[in-house]
């Protein structure tokens, strides 16, 4: 039960950073009041009923990369990276290691395609400019 109490108080943190939205909140606090307490080995997240998933440590969020491609690079492009590397430590923290990992690749993903679309078009402005 004391699992269920500290999950609790790591779901009302994140709901109160904003990091997840109410519905998520009220879906996961449904889950774990419903849910026997899950006592496994160190080292497990609760996964649901009955489900439990290896932890391999949080993800990298690629945070640094998405703004700086933001800032740097491609706007449109890179707004989604941001978004995406958001969701990784609200993901992983619900016990999702599979969604946090998904969300960090595409992170990831989303700053290297800023960051080829801005290089990309500074070198078309650059040729251009050069043609006068």
């Amino acid at each position: 039960m004391s699992d269920n109490v500290g999950s609790l108080e790591r779901l009302a943190q994140l709901l109160e950073r904003g990091m997840i939205t109410r519905e998520e909140f009220d879906r996961e606090k449904q889950r774990l009041l419903s849910a026997p307490s899950q006592v496994g080995e160190p080292g497990r997240i609760p996964m649901g009923q009955g489900q439990s998933v290896k932890s391999e440590g949080r993800p990298e969020s690629n945070m640094v990369w998405a703004i700086l491609s933001t800032v740097f690079c491609f706007l449109p492009f890179g707004i989604v990276a941001i978004v995406k590397a958001s969701q990784v430590d609200s993901r992983w923290y619900l016990g999702d290691q599979e969604g946090a990992n998904e969300a960090a690749s595409a992170a990831a993903m989303w700053s290297w395609i800023a960051a080829g679309v801005g290089l990309f078009l500074g070198i078309v402005v650059i040729a251009l400019g050069g043609l006068r």
